[in-house]
């Protein structure tokens, strides 16, 4: 009976893990971006109530929570027409 000899190279799956993961959070980092774009347009110079509650429900639905101070922060910004720009961190 012939086994199978397996080594694991552990740089290696370290290197093919931070790639996976970070191509995840640029995945996601675009998604929101479209949503701050988005609202940035069809929120600009409305109400603070209202883009807060824009962005409260968009941020919501592609699974994310903002603080109370972060929401009215981006929601400020996006009232006047600003882009935010997200940036994931490459770990």
């Amino acid at each position: 009976m012939s086994g199978v000899r397996f080594e694991f190279d552990r740089n290696e799956f370290d290197r093919v893990v931070r790639q996976a993961a970070n191509e995840g959070a640029r995945k996601v980092a675009r998604e929101f971006q479209r949503l701050l774009d988005d609202l940035a347009v069809t929120e600009a110079g409305k109400p603070l109530e209202e883009v807060k509650a824009a962005l409260q429900s968009g941020w919501k639905r592609l699974g994310g929570e903002l603080t109370d101070p972060e929401l009215t922060r981006f929601a400020e910004s996006l009232r006047n027409g600003s882009r935010i720009q997200m940036r994931p961190r490459e770990i």
